[in-house]
């Protein structure tokens, strides 16, 4: 109060708006920017600070947040390596690593294919306040399993079946 002494004060409330630039809203130290009203006027402020032992600074800054349309993708890395690392191929023998690119082309193609506002996010990441993740559908494995069946062996096909089934998430 005594930095605001003078000042006319009166309440704001948040719309809900938020963005947090290096994804993380758990990160104490984190920026954020924050969209708030007070029921005639929307600002955009900015919060950030020095240290944890610091208050939160506020600073009003230009701009709007725009809510931006849900998209979908695959972690195309993360796939990439469990299954070259971690993934037991047996009986088949592990895909190489254009085999497994090939895969994942092939996987974007029938995720690219789904509305993502019908995709429901059923899990929030824990490091990146704008990621969530959303089930696979039948609809999308049968459809990949679809593209797959015409490139790969048939003990291929079982085990990356088997791969889908134990790695139904997506991020969006």
């Amino acid at each position: 109060m005594a930095r605001h002494a003078g000042h006319k004060l009166e309440p704001l409330t948040s719309t809900g708006n938020n963005y947090f630039p290096d994804g993380s809203g758990y990160d104490p130290m984190s920026v954020a920017y924050i969209q708030v009203g007070n029921g005639e006027e929307t600002l955009l402020l900015r919060r950030n600070r020095s240290s944890i032992e610091q208050p939160f600074n506020y600073e009003i800054v230009n701009g709007r947040l725009l809510q931006a349309e849900p998209s979908l993708e695959i972690q195309a890395d993360a796939i990439s390596k469990e299954m070259k690392l971690h993934f037991s191929w047996a009986p088949a023998a592990p895909l190489n690593e254009d085999q497994i690119s090939f895969f994942i082309a092939l996987f974007r193609e029938s995720v690219c294919a789904v509305d993502p506002c019908s995709a429901g996010a059923s899990e929030d990441s824990e490091t990146d306040e704008n990621v969530s993740y959303c089930e696979l559908s039948s609809d999308v494995v049968d459809d990949l399993m679809g593209r797959c069946n015409r490139h790969f062996s048939r003990a291929e096909l079982t085990a990356l079946r088997r791969f889908i089934d134990g790695h139904p998430k997506v991020a969006t």
